[in-house]
């Protein structure tokens, strides 16, 4: 089984970016405070072409997914007839209340966005989306079954969790050195956490709040510093006792990323469902 540092860099180059625009712009939409266009748009940002498919009758009756149809207008229904709508990040060790045959799903893609049928009903589907191409996007509807209700996280605690995190992501580059592709420079290291932070972020609507926005940032951030310090680990030189020290941090702090994007990507939905719709 891959290690959760290989998981989060695989959910950050395929799903992730989907289901965020997905969930966050898809409630914003639900509430009334931006056009279904609005949220074609911030998918398309993600990638030109989108294709939905069931993975069972069940779910392809929810989202009434006709041959017709196979697009964002899918995943638009979708969105609109859930009762209530999260995303989860499912780790192993951390499958946040998924069982059964779809956890595997859900661990394979590392990101969800589950959509409860009924407001006194845990029967949920689930929507998966992996990048099969350049500009394409597949998207996955699946049949949960119950799925618990989690309460929501503290968006405040993951901003403080954060601020720390950003500290011992740094320190953690700064002990395993060595980096040795580029010039070797600070100016050239600068560049490459610039861009690899730009790929590591994820869209949010304009008005989701600027705590919103700074942790989204953050997360981002050390995300891209893991990156380069995990590609930099077969080098660094240190014991087996400093490698598995390395590996701990990596870890732990993979774990901290991916708590802080899930509190911070539901804390817009959970905004856009207090609401009053329009």
């Amino acid at each position: 089984m891959a290690g959760v540092s290989e998981m989060t860099d695989h959910v950050a180059e395929a799903g992730l970016p989907a289901v965020a625009a997905l969930a966050t712009w898809g409630s914003v939409w639900r509430a009334g405070l931006c056009s279904p266009d609005d949220v074609v748009d911030a998918l398309a940002d993600v990638a030109p072409a989108h294709r939905v498919v069931a993975a069972d009758p069940d779910a392809a009756a929810v989202v009434d997914l006709t041959a017709a149809e196979v697009g964002t207008g899918v995943l638009l229904r979708a969105v609109r007839r859930a009762a209530r709508l999260r995303v989860l990040l499912p780790a192993p060790g951390d499958t946040l209340g998924l069982t059964g045959a779809p956890l595997g799903s859900a661990l394979d893609a590392g990101a969800v966005l589950v959509l409860w049928l009924g407001d006194l009903s845990d029967e949920a589907v689930g929507v998966y989306a992996r990048t099969v191409g350049p500009g394409s996007v597949t998207w996955t509807v699946r049949s949960l079954g119950s799925v618990v209700r989690l309460p929501d996280r503290d968006l405040g605690e993951a901003e403080l969790l954060m601020k720390e995190a950003v500290r011992d992501a740094t320190a953690l580059l700064t002990r395993v050195g060595g980096i040795e592709s580029g010039d070797g420079s600070a100016s050239d290291l600068r560049m490459r956490l610039a861009a690899r932070t730009r790929t590591e972020m994820l869209d949010v609507p304009p008005d989701a709040g600027d705590r919103v926005v700074r942790v989204i940032g953050q997360t981002a951030q050390i995300a891209a510093i893991l990156h380069l310090a995990a590609a930099a680990r077969p080098r660094t030189g240190l014991s087996s006792t400093g490698q598995g020290s390395v590996e701990s941090a990596l870890d732990d702090l993979h774990r901290t990323v991916r708590t802080a994007r899930m509190t911070a990507l539901n804390a817009v939905v959970a905004e856009s469902d207090r609401a009053p719709r329009r």
